[in-house]
């Protein structure tokens, strides 16, 4: 068997097992949302109404609705304060929630109360380990990957294939914290240069009418242009 017709049939079952593998996982993930979490808001109502006599037991009983609610939407529990200072950054535009998610771990309080990014020494570290794992691993698959298919048996094309696969699915895996740490690092980044802006027009706007114009950046206007033979003439 050439190494044509080997490809030809080990690519197919590769693909469909990936196809598989991707809608075993969707259908988990639908389980999770259409059964699991629509049961717990069930029972929450469920314990609201059995508890309608007891305000504060109620409202303690709205605030896990909420906490619920808010960790369904943005991938993580928080407390009210860091919910409402998260939500809060999302008003600003500036990030989308894919990014916002990705940098949950790295979200704390800070004394104002408004939401702020610390990774630390130990966040890039790891990031740095991992994109130095992945490549050396990148490389050590490829080697044995080209020494599979030079083989050009059909048992060893499909371990070629499964090592890829594997590879792949270890290399996402990795690959996403250190992604969170790049993400992190931009939005936290953007965040503070956004809120030193909004203190700067904040300063300014308070300051009066006289001492503003003083703070005007004005544009110089720009020199006529020269006949380059003027010029030259003088």
């Amino acid at each position: 068997m050439t190494l044509s017709d080997s490809l030809t049939t080990v690519l197919p079952a590769t693909i469909a097992l990936l196809v598989a593998f991707g809608k075993a996982l969707k259908t988990l993930y639908e389980f999770h949302d259409e059964y699991l979490l629509k049961r717990r808001f069930k029972r929450l109502t469920f314990l609201k109404e059995e508890a309608s006599g007891d305000e504060k037991l109620s409202r303690f009983i709205d605030a896990t609705k909420k906490e619920l609610v808010f960790a369904s939407a943005f991938g993580r529990s928080a407390s009210p304060r860091l919910a409402a200072a998260i939500a809060e950054v999302h008003e600003t535009r500036l990030f989308s929630v894919w990014e916002l998610r990705l940098c949950r771990y790295y979200m704390r309080l800070n004394d104002e109360g408004r939401v702020k990014i610390e990774i630390g020494k130990f966040g890039i570290t790891l990031a740095t380990v991992i994109c130095l794992f992945v490549i050396g691993v990148a490389g050590y698959v490829a080697y044995v990957v080209l020494l599979l298919l030079a083989t050009k048996q059909l048992a060893a094309i499909a371990t070629a294939a499964v090592i890829l696969i594997g590879f792949f699915l270890l290399g996402a895996f990795l690959m996403k914290d250190a992604l969170e740490v790049v993400v992190a690092l931009r939005v936290g980044r953007q965040l503070e240069t956004h809120r030193a802006e909004v203190k700067a027009i904040a300063l300014v706007s308070d300051l009066p009418d006289a001492e503003r114009a003083e703070h005007l950046v004005m544009t110089p206007e720009p020199l006529p242009l020269q006949d380059p033979g003027t010029s030259a003439a003088r």
